[in-house]
């Protein structure tokens, strides 16, 4: 009689356990969904990321020192840096964007990220499991 309460609390733990992981993984699956559907990624066109690299090199030249300061400390790797639009860009898309990487000075990759809403200057944001800042778009500030 006790090997079967003992079995029959061990198969009570089992479930439950596998219920939580269960519910873990919905949970995550959820996430991964809500994050994939803020932004459609394509390869970018050759003029996309020419135009994606001089926005970034003339962002990063015109920043303050006290702001490049900002950067580091908040340990900011990446930019998130506009680009034109191109004949794959939907027309839905309120931003395009491209990743720059600070200290290697260089484009992320080939891809360029349509974005369904502009995000606020200074925000960060994961693309492929990159955290960047969006620097806005330029302008005689910028």
């Amino acid at each position: 009689m006790k090997v079967n309460s003992a079995l029959f609390v061990i198969c009570i733990i089992g479930a439950c356990s596998a219920t939580a992981s269960f519910a873990f993984g919905e949970h995550t699956l959820g996430r991964i969904i809500d994050t994939q559907a803020m932004f459609i990624r394509h390869t970018a066109t050759k003029l996309q990321r020419q135009v994606a690299e001089q926005n970034a090199k003339a962002y990063l030249a015109r920043l303050a020192p006290e702001k490049k300061l900002a950067l580091k400390k908040k340990k900011v790797q990446y930019l998130a840096v506009p680009t034109v639009r191109s004949k794959e860009t939907s027309a839905e898309a309120k931003e395009v964007l491209m990743i720059w990487d600070v200290p290697r000075e260089t484009l992320v990759g080939k891809n360029v990220y349509e974005l369904s809403t502009t995000p606020e200057i200074g925000k960060l944001a994961s693309y492929d499991n990159l955290v960047a800042e969006y620097v806005g778009q330029p302008s005689k500030e910028f």
